[in-house]
C-alpha cells in the first residue's frame, strides 16, 4: 500500500515546497495580499487533492489493489482482502496526512515550532497506542491498522489547525484571491524548489 501513501506524500511535498518559496517572497516584501492568496490557494489545493484522492481510492480499490501486486480477489488470495482493508482504513486519514504536510511551512514561518513538535510527537505516540489498541482490544485487522494511522494523522492535523483560528494568525483565508495564476505560481515554485533540492 506504500505507493498510494507516496502519491499523497509527493503531492503534499509539492504544495508545501511551493508555499515555502511563494510565502517567503510575499512575506519578505510585505505583500499581505500575496501571502493570503498563497495560503488560500494551498487550502483549495488541499481540499481538491483530498476529494479526488478519496473518490479514486474508494471507488477503484479493487483495481488499485491488483496494481499494487495483491493479485485478484478470490477465496485463495487473502493478501488482496488484507490490502483492500488497509487501504480503506488508511485513506480516511489521507486528507489529514496531506494537510499536516502543507501546514509545516506555515507553522515554521509563524514561529509555531513548539506546536509543530507537539503535533508530530502526539501523532507518533497516538499511532503506536492505536495500533496496540487495535491488536489487543478492537481487533479489526489490517483495516484497524490503517484506521489507527488515520486517527493519528487527525490528531496532528487538529493540533496544527488550532493556530489558524487564532486572532493573531498571520494567514487569512480569502476565497476571492484564488486565481489560476496564483495556483500556477505556487505549483511552479514547488516544482522548482523540489528539483533544486535534488
Amino acid at each position: 500500500a506504500s505507493p498510494v501513501l507516496l502519491v499523497f506524500a509527493a503531492l503534499g511535498c509539492l504544495v508545501s515546497a511551493g508555499v515555502q518559496v511563494m510565502c517567503g517572497k510575499t512575506m519578505g516584501s510585505g505583500d499581505k495580499k500575496g501571502t493570503n492568496a498563497c495560503f488560500t490557494v494551498s487550502v483549495v489545493l488541499w481540499a481538491g487533492i483530498s476529494v479526488v484522492g478519496l473518490i479514486a481510492v474508494l471507488g477503484f480499490t479493487d483495481p488499485i489493489c491488483t496494481l499494487l501486486g495483491a493479485g485478484e480477489q478470490g477465496p485463495n488470495n487473502p493478501v488482496f482482502d488484507l490490502t483492500k482493508d488497509y487501504l480503506r482504513g488508511f485513506i480516511i486519514g489521507a486528507p489529514a496526512f496531506l494537510a499536516a504536510q502543507i501546514m509545516v511551512p506555515y507553522m515554521q514561518i509563524s514561529g509555531s515550532r513548539v506546536r509543530l513538535v507537539v503535533a508530530v510527537a502526539l501523532m507518533t505516540v497516538g499511532d503506536i497506542l492505536f495500533d496496540i489498541l487495535n491488536v489487543t482490544v478492537i481487533k479489526q485487522g489490517t483495516f484497524g491498522m490503517g484506521l489507527a494511522s488515520s486517527v493519528s494523522y487527525y490528531i496532528a492535523f487538529l493540533i496544527g489547525l488550532v493556530y489558524f483560528f487564532k486572532k493573531n494568525c498571520i494567514f487569512k483565508f480569502r476565497i476571492k484571491l484564488v486565481t489560476g495564476r496564483v495556483c500556477a505560481r505556487l505549483l511552479g515554485d514547488g516544482v522548482i524548489a523540489r528539483s533544486e533540492e535534488r
